[in-house]
């Protein structure tokens, strides 16, 4: 059975479908919506999948709630 540290990863992990371009999954429990804090997670990990270079991390996250 999957622990609960696997589950989080399992759905941080992406796929690449194209240069720049990315899949992910969401909670099986609830299909066709999402957790936005999921969703920055995995924009964040696509994010630092398009640079190469090991010494360009991500230092940053913004995120707004706009109306």
């Amino acid at each position: 059975m999957p622990t609960g540290d696997s589950r989080f990863v399992d759905r941080l992990t992406l796929e690449t479908l194209d240069r720049d371009i990315f899949s992910g999954t969401c909670h099986a429990g609830a299909p066709l919506r999402a957790y936005g804090g999921q969703i920055a997670a995995q924009a964040l990990m696509a994010a630092g999948m398009t640079v190469d270079d090991i010494d360009r991390q991500v230092h940053s996250l913004h995120g707004y709630f706009l109306r």
